[in-house]
């Protein structure tokens, strides 16, 4: 007999929205306008989530028609706030980074076959996601030619622009988004804990580092390393796979914002020669991989028949 599921359809509904307005003050730079806007929407499309796991017909086309509704939203309020800090925290949980890295794994395990079909569902899927965006974005285009496809972006010349938060309002909000990630990858409220240590070690690393280590390669392998140790350390402590907290973990180091927002771009038409969004998705990928293969190398000096990360 099957075990119950550990999270409801409402349990992702809060996820959805928990996760939106963390993240969009935390990875992607939002005001707290930006993220007021982004938790509304992050519980729209938690409600569209579910509803789409009853409705086989709509979850066909879930993904295109959120981001479009998204996207057009998004732009009808770029008076009051920035376009890309608003538009993705909300599909947070929906980008593909974690297949990409999964992905990078399996072809560098030998796991070909695997690896490539992951590899390929990953790119694609954030061609699906941005493809909505694009199409939301161009259809307010239609109908205000003259907005700015920008927004009101905190950070601006403007001097009235809305400031960004505080650094330490990432204290309180980290948990939050933390959960919000365990509670939609279905993990129970025990393994919240120990998930929000892996990815407080993984971006407490990038933040900390990243003005003294410019190369975003090396500094991703180096979170990598951190989130793949504490992993391979509580599976030697417990004896269960921390399947949760490396899902987490490697959630917030992932690149599928990065491979959205350039396949976006591309779409877009802008900058198309500088911007090739697969390379620098595979480009932070392979960093993650090697951080995460370094830490096992380091917990299992002499090897371990099973890999933690393979086939998860």
């Amino acid at each position: 007999m099957a075990a119950p599921p550990t999270c409801g359809p409402w349990t992702l509904v809060v996820s959805f929205t928990f996760c939106a307005f963390s993240a969009c003050i935390i990875m992607f730079k939002g005001s707290w306008i930006n993220s007021g806007f982004a938790a509304l929407f992050g519980l729209v499309i938690g409600g569209l989530m579910v509803m789409s796991s009853h409705m086989p017909v709509y979850a066909r086309v879930f993904e295109i028609s959120t981001c479009a509704c998204l996207a057009f939203a998004v732009r009808s309020l770029h008076e009051y706030c920035c376009f890309k800090a608003t538009v993705l925290p909300p599909i947070v949980i929906l980008l593909p980074g974690f297949a990409m890295t999964m992905a990078v794994m399996e072809i560098t395990s030998k796991h070909i076959v695997v690896g490539t079909i992951r590899l390929v569902y990953a790119v694609l899927y954030s061609f699906l996601l941005a493809y909505g965006l694009e199409l939301g974005s161009y259809l307010y285009d239609v109908f205000h030619p003259d907005s700015s496809p920008d927004g009101y972006c905190p950070g601006t010349s403007d001097p009235t622009a809305s400031v960004l938060p505080p650094k330490w309002t990432f204290i309180p909000l980290f948990p939050i988004l933390t959960c919000g990630i365990s509670m939609a990858f279905g993990s129970s409220p025990r393994q919240w804990i120990s998930a929000a240590l892996c990815g407080a070690l993984g971006f407490s690393a990038t933040f900390f580092l990243s003005p003294i280590i410019t190369d975003s390669d090396i500094l991703n392998a180096i979170s990598a390393f951190l989130v793949g140790l504490y992993a391979h350390l509580a599976l030697k402590m417990t004896g269960e796979p921390p399947i949760s907290p490396l899902s987490v973990g490697l959630t917030l180091l992932v690149p599928g914002s990065i491979g959205v927002e350039g396949a976006y771009t591309l779409l877009h038409q802008q900058d198309l020669i500088k911007f090739n969004f697969a390379l620098k998705m595979l480009n932070i990928a392979m960093g993650l991989s090697v951080g995460l293969f370094a830490s096992g190398m380091v917990v299992y000096p002499f090897g371990k028949r099973r890999s933690l990360y393979i086939s998860l």
